[in-house]
């Protein structure tokens, strides 16, 4: 994603805030899959003080649609309430570890 932002920051010592426009209509969203963590953590720890993830949340609440969320971040559980509003509402944690005995 660096060479399509234009920082001459190295990878990891940036972060871009997304700002959308309003979703007028979740409705037509519904039967979709909304997807958080293609590339960047949805909860990182800005999102604690900018809160777009739960924008995004409050935005498409009432679509029908499905959400997928990936994180490693327990900051998660701040929007459970409305995680649980969604049909079908997925999360997972990935583990950051580095021994190979706890893999197995």
């Amino acid at each position: 994603m660096k060479r399509f932002t234009n920082h001459p920051e190295p990878w990891g010592e940036f972060i871009d805030v997304k700002f959308w426009p309003e979703i007028k209509h979740p409705e037509r969203y519904a039967g979709k899959e909304l997807f958080l963590c293609y590339v960047t953590d949805p909860y990182q720890p800005l999102e604690e003080t900018v809160c777009r993830t739960r924008a995004i949340l409050e935005q498409m609440q009432g679509s029908e649609c499905s959400l997928s969320i990936a994180t490693k971040s327990d900051l998660v559980l701040r929007d459970l309430d409305l995680i649980k509003t969604f049909p079908n509402a997925r999360v997972s944690w990935s583990i950051k570890h580095t021994g190979r005995r706890f893999s197995r």
